[in-house]
């Protein structure tokens, strides 16, 4: 599916357990479509019920900073339902230059952090070969003043990126982060939706030529 269409689509809803039957064992698309969600009940989270799971979802407007993995060196999103207080911001930051992160663990538990365990969450079905979200590259409007360098896409980078064509920056709203390597191994730039003042003088420049 094409990213500025998919773009338009409504957030597809975790699958979530039916807590008044025990038959069927999780609520339909259609009772969830539309309605909020997250990864509590999702089959791959119930492997190991120590680890804390987020019990909101994990949307854009929840992002508050980001922690890098120690062995993919990329960047993953951390989350929190609410906007951190300064004192909670502050520990945060301490703790996360301390803290060991690895794709797939969680960033917050009551061993590392009494006052943070249950308020900071990252997607755990990341993994290092996973890119980074495309979240990452939205504008921080609500990330308690985090700074967000751009990376590539592809391996987390921020070394040696690769300037996309004028015609693509003119076309595209957004074009995500790519290094020099990642370019030289074939991977293209990744692009979010075309500009729609381009795509109407596309369309008028077609009509013209039609009559011409």
């Amino acid at each position: 599916m094409p990213h500025d269409i998919w773009e338009k689509v409504n957030i597809i809803p975790y699958p979530m357990k039916n807590e008044s039957a025990t038959q069927p064992e999780y609520l339909s698309f259609e009772e969830l479509f539309g309605k909020e969600t997250s990864e509590r009940d999702l089959p791959s989270s119930q492997s190991d019920p120590s680890i804390p799971r987020p019990p909101f979802q994990l949307k854009v407007e929840r992002v508050r900073d980001w922690i890098l993995c120690v062995e993919c060196s990329k960047p993953r999103l951390v989350y929190s339902i609410l906007k951190l207080t300064t004192s909670q911001y502050d520990r945060w930051r301490f703790l996360k230059e301390e803290y060991q992160y690895t794709c797939g663990s969680p960033v917050m538990a009551a061993d590392i952090d009494v006052e943070l365990n249950g308020v900071l969450y990252v997607k755990l079905s990341l993994k290092c070969r996973d890119n980074v979200e495309e979240q990452y590259y939205n504008p921080p409007t609500a990330r308690n003043n985090a700074s967000f360098p751009n990376c590539c896409i592809y391996c987390g980078s921020i070394d040696d990126l690769a300037e996309p064509s004028s015609e693509d920056t003119r076309i595209y709203t957004k074009i995500f982060g790519l290094c020099q390597y990642c370019q030289y191994l074939g991977k293209p730039f990744l692009k979010g939706r075309k500009r729609s003042g381009n795509v109407a003088a596309n369309g008028n420049k077609e009509k013209q030529a039609r009559r011409n």
